[in-house]
């Protein structure tokens, strides 16, 4: 139970502002102490349904500082299907039969790869500085290696 003095109270009815004032309120101010401690990688310790209360929480409250959570849950979705889509570029390459040996096929799965893990985490960084959405930030390299993957899938049939 919390005591506010000389309170001001601002509430909105249509086009209205109607404004309370009085000396002394006793409130309930749902916050609790775990509230004030998030540290910078706490979103990476939270399970997913924690995550997902966490966002929405913060989100009811106001909280705009909450996108490397938001990025954190887009993330493990995201990574779900890239192991499949990279798995599906891996079989891909392998299955090619090439004069000289494997070696280029796993040269270039090694470069996708790479390529990949560097395009989330570019992407990922332009959703922490704002320019686009989480979900957009995660997910595009996902499309990208997608259509990559189905390109490599159809020439391995051939």
């Amino acid at each position: 139970m919390w005591q506010v003095r000389d309170y001001m109270i601002r509430d909105l009815a249509g086009d209205r502002e109607i404004i309370t004032k009085g000396m002394r309120l006793d409130t309930i101010i749902p916050i609790e102490p775990r509230d004030f401690l998030i540290s910078s990688t706490d979103h990476e310790t939270m399970t997913t349904p924690q995550l997902n209360e966490y966002i929405s929480r913060q989100r009811e409250r106001g909280v705009a500082n909450i996108k490397s959570f938001e990025i954190e849950a887009n993330r493990r979705y995201a990574m779900c299907a890239a192991a499949f889509i990279l798995t599906v570029i891996g079989m891909s390459l392998s299955s090619r039969k090439v004069k000289g040996g494997m070696g280029i096929n796993i040269g270039i799965g090694l470069v996708l790869s790479f390529s990949y893990i560097l395009f989330m985490t570019v992407t990922s960084t332009f959703a922490i500085s704002g320019y686009t959405s989480p979900m957009v930030a995660m997910w595009i390299p996902n499309i990208i290696y997608l259509i990559i993957a189905v390109i490599l899938y159809r020439k391995a049939s051939m």
